[in-house]
């Protein structure tokens, strides 16, 4: 189709709007309706279902698809979530799951996925296994104590050359919320594990270290507001990042009272906007680097990059990628060199890995993430598709069934490696191009 090679011409600032025309490929017709399209639940209600309407295409990135719901792409039902008591006071004592059984056959490769959008309009999703598959598929889709209103559960496709219909079954049950006695105090010197969550954002006059200050332009930093964070440490310092959203959370610990308390600061870099996939990677001290701390935001095919040397304090742009990249699932990462290392004038290489439909992309940075050298491609669609239609190994017993996943893998993780020298070569011949003046 045109909508694939005119991607060489899209600009990476286009808008989120224009990312869904470029990167999605559209059924040729419009779709139905769910049957019933809505419909309502309780804890005594017993389970409901319902069948969606076929969906088609192939979404490369994910644009706010499931809020957005287009159709024929995807199906929508709305599923009114009764409580017997309002959700704030309920959950003190009590806790609720729903759960959304989502189901579907086809017989090509095909990936449908599930999504809840909550009365606030916040996504939950996909479901778990969020994968491809051949026949029958399924996903499960758990949310914890739902808030009450009215849910829209939505069927999109992921990657669906064919139109496929689902069946969803929701339950709801609601149980006194556990409680058990305190654990003993551990031995002198035994290690212990504190969960400690993030507090909401501020509002009104409260002030930290109750909640959090949100830096401005930063979308919401608080416990609930962190759909798909990474996290990092600085092991000279202590202070640990989290990155959800296009925010950057500081954590720093006080050692000092038993157990630790946690303050929680938001040090958004100014470089970061609202993203598809936001990133972040600290190069720690524990394998030799010097704790630079990066931040990744998709932003087309390519990212929008910073880092920091001082713990968020102050932010420094980077390029962002190697060209050619990837239109979604960016990473960034590190580590040292293959021997014989070229030049170099940071300690560590810095790689920014993407993928697209028709393959995927490593860069390598030899400054620090300055500035990044070509994008090689580490693997193919047509890689990927011989992987994924692989039959069962004869003769292998139902046990070696990880073993063989991980056999069907491993292909992948050669090929990668047999690329670092090729990395290694094509860096080698720019800084050789540059040094010449070229």
């Amino acid at each position: 189709m045109a909508v694939w090679s005119s991607w060489a011409v899209v600009s990476r600032r286009i808008l989120v709007g224009g990312l869904i025309a470029a990167f999605t490929v559209f059924p040729s017709g419009s779709g139905k309706a769910a049957s019933p399209s809505s419909g309502s639940i309780s804890s005594t209600s017993g389970p409901v279902a319902w069948d969606f309407a076929p969906v088609e295409a192939g979404t490369v990135v994910d644009s706010g698809m499931a809020q957005r719901c287009p159709p024929g792409i995807c199906d929508n039902y709305d599923l009114t979530v009764v409580l017997p008591a309002p959700s704030a006071p309920l959950y003190q004592t009590m806790t609720a799951k729903l759960t959304i059984r989502f189901t579907w056959t086809s017989t090509v490769p095909t990936d449908l996925d599930v999504f809840g959008i909550d009365p606030r309009g916040s996504a939950h999703g996909p479901g778990s296994p969020d994968d491809t598959s051949t026949g029958p598929g399924e996903e499960i889709l758990t949310l914890t104590d739902p808030i009450e209103g009215v849910w829209h559960i939505r069927s999109v496709a992921a990657l669906s050359p064919l139109p496929t219909a689902a069946h969803a079954v929701a339950t709801l049950t609601i149980a006194a919320r556990p409680t058990s006695p305190p654990p003993p105090a551990p031995g002198p010197g035994a290690p212990t594990f504190v969960n400690y969550p993030a507090p909401e954002d501020c509002t009104g006059s409260q002030q930290p270290p109750s909640c959090i200050q949100p830096s401005t332009g930063s979308t919401t930093a608080g416990a609930h507001g962190a759909g798909e964070p990474s996290i990092g440490v600085n092991w000279n310092t202590g202070k640990v990042f989290i990155e959800a959203g296009n925010h950057t959370l500081r954590v720093t610990f006080n050692d000092a009272t038993r157990p630790a308390t946690a303050f929680w600061e938001d040090k958004r870099s100014p470089f970061s906007r609202v993203s598809l996939d936001p990133i972040l990677f600290t190069d720690d001290g524990h394998f030799g680097g010097p704790n630079r701390t990066f931040v990744s935001q998709l932003d087309g095919a390519c990212s929008l990059m910073s880092f920091t040397n001082d713990d968020g304090n102050t932010w420094l742009p980077a390029q962002g990628c190697g060209l050619p990249a990837g239109v979604d699932h960016q990473t960034v990462g590190g580590g040292n060199y293959a021997s014989p290392a070229p030049s170099h004038s940071y300690p560590h290489a810095i790689y920014y890995c993407s993928q697209s439909i028709a393959s995927a992309f490593c860069a390598r940075s030899d400054d620090g993430g300055i500035t990044f050298g070509p994008g090689i491609p580490i693997y193919t669609f047509a890689s990927l598709m011989a992987l994924n239609t692989l039959g069962p190994d004869a003769g292998l017993r139902p046990q070696s069934q990880l073993q063989r996943r991980q056999q069907r893998r491993s292909p992948w993780r050669r090929r990668l490696r047999r690329q670092r020298p090729e990395l290694d070569r094509a860096h080698r011949t720019r800084r050789e191009d540059e040094q010449r003046g070229r």
